[in-house]
């Protein structure tokens, strides 16, 4: 006998004061645990929603093309993409202490600001690498991006072009990384 409980935050900042609220995030933390009568079964934590935009620094450049590559190559591009991410602990009990939530926002905010990426595939492996390294209590971390990478319609050499919203189909790349 037991129970599942999973949770969503619905994030909200303080307008100007303590009495106006307005949604902030995009993204929002999540929480899934099991429980048994005497112990805790599983316990698994994620933040979903988030909306990621980089100008430059990003190329998809060498790679092998097949008849479903819909992308030519490029050196320097804009990288735009959503992200969610769930993580298990290695001891469930574990979930209850800290604030992991804050540390996976860091690292996924510094990684995508600083990593130069050869792919967006490349993009979401450093972010999982860098947080099994730091953060000892997982066990696994699974991430799953969705590729929004605006089109080029005019270039203008290192400054910034032109972009439009990108033409469908988006692409989706899902990652998991175990211990």
């Amino acid at each position: 006998m037991g129970v599942q409980v999973s949770a969503v935050e619905i994030p909200y900042a303080g307008i100007n004061g303590q009495i106006a609220f307005e949604p902030s995030g995009p993204e929002r933390a999540t929480a899934r645990v099991e429980l048994a009568r005497d112990r805790i079964v599983e316990a698994v934590a994620g933040l979903r929603g988030f909306r990621l935009l980089r100008l430059g620094g990003s190329s998809f450049h060498g790679f092998v093309h097949d008849e479903y590559t819909t992308l030519p190559d490029v050196t320097n591009r804009p990288l735009h993409m959503s992200l969610d991410l769930e993580w298990r602990y290695i001891d469930p009990a574990e979930a209850f202490g800290g604030d992991t939530t804050a540390r996976m926002r860091t690292i996924v905010r510094e990684v995508f600001q600083a990593f130069e990426s050869g792919s967006i595939q490349q993009m979401i492996y450093q972010m999982g690498t860098r947080m099994l390294k730091e953060i000892a209590a997982l066990a696994e971390v699974h991430l799953e991006d969705n590729n929004r990478t605006w089109d080029t319609i005019a270039e203008r050499g290192d400054e910034l072009g032109v972009y439009t919203e990108g033409r469908p189909p988006y692409g989706c790349h899902g990652l998991v990384l175990k211990r």
